[in-house]
């Protein structure tokens, strides 16, 4: 069959309501609204591979194309940078013909015929050019010796990871190595791990550096956790609440949920996705004076245009102290899975504002992300490298150095943080990462 034009192609068209145009849903969500300018009321929105049947295609004057379903509701059809939204079915050739559109492209005209090169002179013998060594292709740095290297302590650390000597067997032990299985990993060539610096990772010695990107709580400081718009299908927020109070060690506070002019007053996309910058910017503008950590959640997806991030799972800002995720890209059947996936995103976005940076030491909650494949592969808890950053990052609110040694009958504060972690994934059904928990807390009992 002919390849026909797609929704792209047409400028404007109309189609009979008894045979209209069918089209599916490319993108992963967009929006439903009541009429065809941007500012129109919100219906409901689409899905990914949603069937849509199109009785009018309207191109707007900012060079955006705005599509009209057989219910009266209007959705973008193309962004006006050129961007898809819908894929029109091939099969309406006939359709499109009796619209009186073309039903197959113009054909190209034919390349002239290349000129015959001239004859080259015959090669003249030379000495075989040397061949240069082939370049190994990249590794994580995980070995034995590297995973010593990024367990050392620097002058600047006020812990020293050799005052728990059970850290280095479980990196030993307990953490599995990193590895890119696809192309389309965080950490794989061309993807955004090879080009922003990750694959350098970030020492324990590195980390405790001084820079405005470290951060440290005091012992009256709390984390502050708020929903942006309507939170319909979101995990039970006190679930969130225990899960950042468990692996964190701090007081957390449920904020009421920013709705209507506020929500509406934040920045978005042609796709109706919240940019996140107006998102931190909210954040920051609502941050208490006992605020350490302001984190916003929402069921919206997030990008980042101005970066060229079109679906951001969650981005933090350290230097604003503020974070904000999304979980509507983690939707399961499964309803522990689901919670796994946003405890997960949660948890490595608050992570970020105590200055750590992506891991590459080994199997780790603090991995980069490319898809969600690659999300579910992580474990569920951060590795001994990121432990010790946390623990220096907790300075402020527990003691380091001699006075470090719990009292008799205490137990130390990173073995009390995970008990109470290994409690959360018990209650919640998240059994593989309990059983994780068990093995951490058996080389940590065994060092005691």
């Amino acid at each position: 069959m002919e390849r026909v034009r797609s929704i792209q192609e047409v400028m404007v068209a109309k189609f009979p309501r008894d045979r209209p145009l069918r089209a599916s849903v490319a993108a992963a969500k967009i929006a439903r609204r009541a009429g065809a300018a941007k500012d129109s009321r919100k219906l409901d929105a689409a899905s990914a591979g949603d069937q849509l049947d199109i009785v009018e295609l309207l191109r707007t004057p900012s060079g955006t194309t705005r599509a009209q379903t057989s219910d009266g509701g209007w959705v973008t059809a193309t962004t006006n940078d050129g961007k898809r939204l819908l894929q029109t079915d091939a099969d309406l050739q006939a359709l499109l013909k009796a619209q009186g559109l073309p039903a197959r492209l113009p054909e190209p005209e034919p390349e002239p015929e290349p000129e015959p090169e001239p004859k080259k002179p015959e090669p003249q013998p030379r000495r075989a050019a040397k061949r240069k060594p082939k370049v190994a292709s990249w590794a994580p740095p995980q070995d034995d010796a590297a995973r010593s290297r990024a367990l050392a302590a620097g002058r600047d650390s006020a812990f020293d990871p050799a005052e728990a000597p059970w850290l280095q067997q479980c990196l030993l032990q307990c953490c599995k190595p990193l590895q890119i299985v696809s192309k389309a990993d965080w950490l794989a060539k061309g993807q955004p791990g090879d080009s922003n610096g990750d694959r350098n990772g970030q020492t324990f010695a590195q980390f405790c550096r001084p820079g405005p990107r470290r951060s440290f709580p005091s012992k009256h400081q709390k984390i502050y956790l708020t929903p942006l718009g309507e939170m319909q299908g979101a995990p039970d927020t006190a679930v969130l609440e225990q899960c950042l109070r468990a692996h964190f060690q701090m007081d957390v506070v449920v904020e009421k949920p920013v709705v209507g002019k506020a929500f509406d007053a934040l920045e978005k996309d042609d796709y109706d996705y919240l940019e996140t910058p107006s998102c931190h910017e909210l954040l920051a503008k609502r941050k208490p004076r006992d605020c350490f950590a302001h984190i916003g959640f929402t069921m919206e997806p997030l990008c980042d245009s101005k970066k060229g991030f079109e679906v951001l799972a969650g981005q933090a800002r350290p230097d604003l102290g503020v974070g904000i995720f999304s979980f509507a890209c983690y939707e399961s059947s499964s309803p522990e899975r689901f919670l796994r996936r946003c405890c997960m995103v949660l948890v490595h976005e608050m992570t970020h504002l105590f200055g750590l940076k992506h891991c590459v030491h080994a199997q780790c909650l603090m991995n980069g992300v490319n898809h969600l494949g690659e999300s579910d592969r992580r474990p569920f808890a951060v590795c001994p490298v990121c432990l010790a950053k946390f623990r220096d990052s907790m300075r402020g609110v527990w003691p380091t150095g001699d006075k470090a040694k719990p009292a008799a009958g205490a137990e130390d504060r990173l073995l009390l943080r995970e008990r109470e972690i290994l409690k959360f994934m018990e209650q919640h059904g998240l059994e593989k990462d309990a059983q994780l928990c068990r093995e951490r807390l058996e080389v940590m009992l065994k060092a005691q």
